[in-house]
């Protein structure tokens, strides 16, 4: 996942990751180690499993908030994110 980003960031940590449906997975917040400084993201992401050994990513839908540390459950194709900092 790390390779959609821009060169300038470093890695993302502390996101959530649920299965949305059958053949995607939402992935959820984090922080990004950029320029050396922490910094919480409201980033949402879809990654759907094309094949066996092929992801692709797209963006979804923004958190309300910057979060990490959070967690997350899908409940009848519904996100509910909470907690984390």
């Amino acid at each position: 996942m790390e390779q959609t980003f821009s060169k300038e960031f470093e890695s993302l940590d502390y996101s959530s990751i649920a299965q949305y449906k059958s053949d995607t997975i939402l992935i959820t917040g984090g922080c990004v180690y950029s320029n050396y400084r922490n910094t919480a993201t409201k980033s949402t992401y879809i990654a759907k499993i094309v094949k066996e050994d092929q992801i692709t990513f797209s963006e979804f839908k923004p958190l309300i908030c910057e979060r990490f540390s959070h967690g997350l459950v899908v409940v009848r194709g519904v996100p509910y994110v909470f907690g984390g900092h």
